[in-house]
């Protein structure tokens, strides 16, 4: 595993933490339901766009992978 593929999934577990601290802190804390809707909802997108991000770009590494590994091919025959 690269070194930017685990920066990419300690994001989303960073994020999927922060998510859930925030869910706590939420519950915890007397906030006004709409407040609580809101954060909920911020969170939930943030989590969805890391994941997207990773997924993005792992296909990206993939793909530079592949390309790397085509150029030593040409290059060496």
């Amino acid at each position: 595993m690269t070194v930017l593929e685990k920066a990419v999934l300690n994001l989303a577990e960073a994020l999927e933490t922060l998510e859930t601290k925030l869910e706590t802190r939420l519950d915890d804390q007397s906030a006004d339901g709409e407040t609580i809707d809101a954060a909920r909802n911020r969170a939930r997108a943030a989590r969805g766009h890391a994941a997207n991000v990773s997924r993005e770009l792992s296909g990206a590494i993939g793909d530079l992978k592949s390309l790397l590994g085509d150029y030593d091919t040409v290059s060496k025959g």
